[in-house]
């Protein structure tokens, strides 16, 4: 499955999903703790009966048919529902918008890109250094 495309959620299971989804209230994570490219938003179980049911469906859906990914170093599982992209942990369940992820993982992808080509640049360098080096033998 390509990371940034909805999941095969069956019809009714994917509905039901949604309802709970628009049946709860999220919460705005903070941004004196993270930077705007890290907000999200988030329900916890003891929100009220309303964000328990969305923990607990969405965490199985996301368990279920969600994707492996790593968020700085560390592995997630994620799903993609609509505009947002939700992963859980503990008793909470997070969703930022999916722009957001798609963002991050072409920066991520330019990152290593760069680098790689740093690394490659270095060995060349080195090798080029190397070749002009006279050879011991050539000295004598």
């Amino acid at each position: 499955m390509n990371k940034i495309e909805e999941a095969n959620i069956p019809e009714a299971e994917l509905a039901q999903l949604v309802r709970l989804i628009n049946e709860s209230k999220w919460k705005t994570a903070l941004a004196k703790n993270y930077p705007p490219e890290l907000m999200h938003q988030y329900v916890m179980t003891h929100f009220g009966q309303a964000e328990r049911a969305a923990y607990y469906g969405l965490s199985a859906a996301i368990d279920n048919y969600g994707f492996d990914d790593d968020f700085f170093g560390h592995p997630h599982r994620y799903l993609i529902i609509g505009d947002y992209k939700y992963w859980h942990y503990d008793m909470i369940v997070n969703r930022e918008v999916k722009n957001l992820f798609e963002l991050r993982l072409q920066l991520r992808d330019q990152k290593k890109a760069v680098k790689e080509a740093e690394k490659a640049e270095k060995e060349a360098f080195a090798a080029a250094e190397e070749a002009r080096k006279p050879k011991q033998a050539e000295m004598f």
